[in-house]
């Protein structure tokens, strides 16, 4: 899991995913907000740090909730994401 605060209002962020991640692994970022929406970063890593775009992301209606609420979104100021390892 990766948090940013992104106080300066950047476009993207650097997070270093060492212990999350091994050389040649590929990956896949999804923001916590929709997890089973498009990804908001893929790729394979090659060590150091990743380099994540910071939008806001609509997230879902809840199921079971009131069509007309849909929950206020977080980004860009703060953002939550998953890093998860994907098969190639």
């Amino acid at each position: 899991n990766v948090i940013i605060y992104n106080w300066s209002g950047q476009g993207t962020v650097t997070a270093d995913v060492r212990g999350a991640l091994r050389v040649g692994e590929h990956y896949a970022v999804r923001n916590a907000e929709d997890f089973y929406g498009a990804p908001v970063a893929t790729g394979t890593y090659e060590g150091g740090t990743l380099s994540l775009p910071v939008v806001s992301v609509r997230p879902p209606v809840p199921v079971g909730g009131r069509a007309e609420h849909t929950p206020p979104t977080t980004g860009p100021i703060f953002n939550v994401y998953i890093i998860v390892p994907v098969d190639q």
